[in-house]
């Protein structure tokens, strides 16, 4: 057979064999027996008498490196087969291979859907479903996404469950450990004791060697120094005896030359004694002198100055009158009384300004008082059409004008009810949810909502009597309306599937008016659901009470059969957004808007004024400050005229008075003649003085070489005497220490013989009883013991303290351990699978984000192709992406409507029929035709159960679809079609025949074809 590129047509009456061409496609193109349904060995397929059968399979691939790719399969009685690719015999895996590399997806119902798989179709899962889209897509990319995230749930829900455990375990472990805790610290406190105790005891002879060692070095130290100071002290005697005899001589040189130094200072003595009797008597008479020299130029020194200070003085001041009174004419010449007339005006012209702009911020004030009053107004009357009741009766209004003038007679006439009235009805009731309003609006008739409730039947005649005029209802609830209604069913055992209170429930509103509610629309019957409820609809439907089920998408109704209880059917109403209970503005959007609109411009105008009142307030400020100003600067100029006035008369009182004194100074005498006398005096007095000081000064000179001299000798005599008799008394000493020395290092001798005994004794017992090891050395270096007293009692101490802990397991240490071991693998498995887990959940949070987004885009391109193909044929349907918790749950659901007094119901094999099946299968797969990418599609037989209506929609729909440029090839096998189908040219038939003349039916078959559509060819003989 060679089919056509688009749509093949594969005719034949049943029994002829049309399937086998579903068969070869399947076993040729490497395809499993069972996605056959018919047989589940391969080798079944060997005609009966035959040992082996050949399939070969041409596919056209469009690559210009290899244009066709020709399979072939030769199928063995022993269930074997050859394979052959190209020509090249090769295996089972590189055509599989070659088939994934062109998306030949056999397994997959939506490509290939065999004539005893189309139930399956029809009754697959929608979790199946999905799989299935996915698959057909023929880029694997959205279904390995789905199965890796339903991998890595699995994984993440398993990797979860063995962390919890092992978390509950480590816990366990450390409870244990922790009960035990107390008793294993004592038992390591004992051990670790007992240890301490062996290690000390070891420590004992190597202290003991410690110390012998320490002894022993002490005594070779002590000898080395005892035979050094024995040296030292021979070789001083030896140095001592030669300087003794050299001293010695030097002593009496010294004592001859203090002898003539002694004698030669008395006689300078006597000379300077001499000058100095002389130089005090001058200098007595010279003091005298100067004395009386001094107090003269004192007085004239005094004098001088002050006179011509005085004079200075005087200048200056008479200085200071004349420029005072200069500035004080040029002060009170015309120039300040221009400026204080210049003053004045501008404080005249301040003063206008000020009363401007008063006047100005009144006005203004008076224009923000009137926009106060607008605004208050505008407000008030944006409240008022705000007002959740006026809402409610405005929109009512607009179906009964009439029922404003109601309104206002019921409140106008409320004293005259003998109880409460309640209307209309809408305005009483305030609903929780906008969504309970709108279900409680469509529950209820629309007139109910006009209505108003009287409690007596006097006030209900009293309101007919008096609004009938106004075509108003009125209903009387009279007693019990404080009742609770009496519920048809107990909602508690419905909480379970969402359903968790009654319509009745869902708002507020006086008692009487749920009383009248209840009974004319029995709203206390109809129950409320959840929207996780939407999943048990169809069971709250079938097996519960329920008569009348609300949802957040839909009404759902339950009709009783009155002669057989058994009938039952559920009319669905979706759910429409309520108009009165939720009634915005719109009533009066526009009086609304309006009000809000000028609220906007008198706030506009409002602070447009403020900022104007602002600007005139610092305007004011500012000429105040100027005004200010002003009168600082004339105050100034009349406290400087005053200030200029008080100086002037100070200074001229001034200079009379310095004047006077002046004079009387001036009259006083002058000291020269007596002062010159008195230094000729001092002349001649200081002559002698100069010549005894120079006598003086030589006396002194020489005294002073004496004394250095006499000095000097008196100080080397002492010396050398001092140093002789220290000499000999060192020599003295020397030979002593020298004996002394010699005695002790004898003894040092004897101390030291004995100490390296007893050293090499105590290493030798040390080595034997504790030999030292690295582990020991360091033991040792962590206990510090002055003696071995102290050491020996440590030791004793800490064995008492360890004898004092008594432990009843002994085995309770390794228990301890073994748990700990076990925590703390637990405890790296642990953050093993936690981190595991994260990057599980990370891998998860990425692929749904690219995954899930893919998915509902493909899922609304299929819905809106299929709404559009079923509604060709007169019916509606949508396909939809169902999500779940799970990623296995996620589906895809195809919703179907095949009457207009149905809803949509989701496609199945328990609620359609084999037509509505087939009409909605093969929809679905053309639906598919420009998603996927696989090169050809297998339909066999699912025209079957169809009418004739659907059938010819179906077949114009295939026809359309083949047509479209980039379809992949398609096979639909059928026994029969409707005449005077529209075929199109990519539309290829291909007939299939088992009589004896099956060769000459094709060309028969052609020709006929081509005389009905030329009419210019007779018919070939038979």
């Amino acid at each position: 057979m060679e089919p056509g590129p688009r749509l093949n047509l594969v005719l034949g009456p049943n029994g002829t064999g049309k399937s086998s061409l579903v068969c070869a496609l399947c076993v040729g193109l490497a395809g499993g027996t069972k996605l056959l349904g018919r047989a589940d060995k391969v080798s079944d397929f060997i005609q009966r008498g035959e040992s082996w059968a050949t399939v070969t399979v041409t596919l056209c691939t469009g690559e210009a490196e290899r244009p066709e790719t020709v399979v072939q399969r030769k199928i063995k009685a022993d269930n074997s087969s050859e394979w052959h690719l190209d020509g090249i015999r090769t295996g089972l895996r590189m055509v599989e291979e070659r088939m994934k590399e062109y998306h030949v997806q056999l397994d997959n119902l939506c490509q290939f859907l065999p004539q005893d798989r189309v139930a399956a179709f029809a009754s697959m899962k929608p979790q199946e479903m999905l799989w299935e889209t996915e698959k057909a897509l023929g880029d694997s990319t959205l279904q390995d996404a789905h199965r890796r995230l339903v991998e890595l749930q699995k994984g993440t829900r398993g990797a979860e469950t063995s962390i919890d455990a092992k978390a509950k375990q480590v816990e366990k472990l450390e409870q244990q450990n922790q009960e035990i805790a107390k008793e294993i610290e004592q038992f390591r406190e004992r051990e670790a004791l007992l240890n301490h105790v062996q290690v000390l005891k070891k420590k004992i002879p190597w202290l003991k060697y410690n110390e012998a060692k320490e002894r022993y070095q002490e005594s070779k130290e002590k000898l080395r120094e005892g035979q050094h100071r024995l040296d030292e002290q021979q070789k001083l005697l030896k140095e001592q005896l030669r300087p003794y005899e050299s001293t010695k001589e030097e002593l009496d040189q010294a004592k001859k030359a203090k002898s003539d130094a002694k004698r030669a200072v008395e006689r300078l003595d006597a000379q300077i004694s001499k000058c100095d009797k002389e130089l005090s008597d001058g200098y007595n008479a010279m003091a005298e002198k100067e004395a009386h020299v001094e107090a003269l130029e004192e007085e004239d020194r005094q004098l001088l100055p002050r006179i011509e200070k005085m004079k200075e003085e005087i200048l200056s001041l008479e200085t200071e009158i004349e420029s005072t009174q200069r500035e004080q004419a040029e002060f009170e010449s015309g120039a300040l009384t221009q400026r204080v007339t210049d003053l004045k005006q501008e404080m005249r012209r301040n003063n206008d300004a000020i009363r401007e702009k008063n006047l100005e911020r009144s006005n203004i004030n008076e224009r923000l008082a009137a926009m106060d009053h607008k605004q208050q107004y505008f407000e008030k009357r944006i409240a008022e059409l705000s007002n959740a009741r006026m809402r409610k009766v405005q929109g009512l209004l607009r179906s009964n004008p009439q029922l404003a003038k109601a309104i206002e007679w019921v409140e106008s006439n409320r004293d005259r009810f003998e109880k409460p009235v309640f209307g209309p009805v809408a305005a009483e009731v305030e609903c929780s949810h906008p969504l309970y309003a709108s279900m409680l609006e469509q529950h209820c008739q629309k007139y109910v909502w006009s209505v108003f409730v009287a409690q007596t039947a006097e006030d209900r005649d009293l309101l007919l009597e008096n609004l009938a005029q106004y075509r108003i209802t009125v209903s009387n609830v009279g007693e019990g309306a404080d009742e609770a209604p009496r519920r048809p069913f107990d909602i508690e055992s419905l909480k379970q599937y969402g359903v968790r209170q009654f319509l009745d429930e869902t708002f507020k509103a006086p008692a009487p008016v749920k009383k009248f509610l209840c009974d004319v629309n029995a709203i206390h019957t109809a129950a409320v659901a959840d929207p996780e409820s939407q999943k048990h609809v169809e069971h709250i439907m079938n097996n519960t009470p329920v008569r009348c089920l609300w949802t957040p998408e839909s009404q759902y109704v339950k009709n009783v059969s009155r002669y057989n209880a058994e009938a039952k059917s559920v009319r669905v109403v979706g759910l429409r957004q309520a108009r009165i209970l939720l009634a915005s503005e719109t009533g009066n959007d526009g009086e609304l808007q309006k009000m809000k609109k000028q609220l906007e411009e008198v706030r506009k105008e409002k602070a447009g004024l403020a900022s104007l009142r602002s600007r005139v307030d610092e305007r004011l400020r500012a000429l105040n400050d100027e005004g200010a100003k002003v009168r600082r600067e004339q105050d100034a100029l009349i406290k400087e005229r005053n200030e200029r006035g008080k100086k002037l008369q100070s200074a001229v009182q001034r200079v009379g008075q310095k004047k006077g004194l002046l004079n009387r100074m001036e009259q006083s005498g002058d000291n020269s003649s007596k002062i010159e006398k008195a230094r000729q005096d001092l002349l001649k007095i200081n002559e002698k003085r100069v010549s005894s000081v120079k006598n003086l000064v030589n006396s002194n000179s020489k005294l002073v070489e004496a004394l250095k001299d006499l000095a000097a000798a008196t100080l080397a005599v002492s010396e050398l005497e001092t140093e002789l008799g220290s000499m000999k008394q060192r020599f003295s000493e020397l030979e002593q220490e020298v004996k002394k020395y010699k005695a002790m290092k004898a003894e040092l001798e004897r101390i030291y013989g004995q100490d390296k005994e007893a050293l090499r004794a105590a290493l030798e017992n040390a080595k034997s009883e504790a030999p030292l090891t690295e582990e020991l050395t360091q033991a040792f270096e962590t206990t510090v013991h002055e003696s071995i007293m102290s050491l020996e009692d440590d030791i004793a101490e800490k064995t008492e303290r360890a004898n004092a802990i008594v432990c009843a397991n002994p085995n309770i240490l390794e228990e301890y351990e073994e748990r700990k071991g076990r925590m703390e693998k637990l405890s790296k498995d642990l953050s093993v699978e936690r981190a595991e887990l994260s990057s599980r959940k990370a891998e998860v949070a990425a692929l749904h984000e690219t995954w899930l987004p893919q998915l509902h885009e493909l899922t609304k391109k299929i819905s809106s192709t299929f709404g559009s193909n079923i509604a060709e044929v007169g019916c509606a349907g949508e396909v939809s992406l169902v999500e779940a918790e799970n990623y296995e749950e996620y589906k895809i659901e195809i919703r179907v409507k095949f009457r207009d007094t149905e809803e949509l119901q989701v496609l199945s094999a328990s609620r359609h029929s084999g037509g509505e099946r087939s009409v909605s299968t093969i929809l679905y797969l053309i639906s598919l035709q420009n998603l996927t990418a696989c090169p050809f599609r297998v339909v066999d037989e699912i025209n079957q159960g169809m009418d004739p209506v659907n059938e010819r929609r179906i077949f114009q729909q295939l026809c359309e679809a083949a047509s479209r440029p980039g379809t992949p090839q398609c096979f639909l096998l059928t026994p029969k079609l409707l005449p005077d189908l529209h075929y199109a040219q990519e539309v290829t038939i291909l007939n299939i025949f088992n009589s004896p003349w099956g060769k000459q039916i094709p060309k028969v078959w052609d020709a006929c074809w081509l005389y009905r559509s030329t009419g210019t060819e007779a018919l070939p003989a038979a």
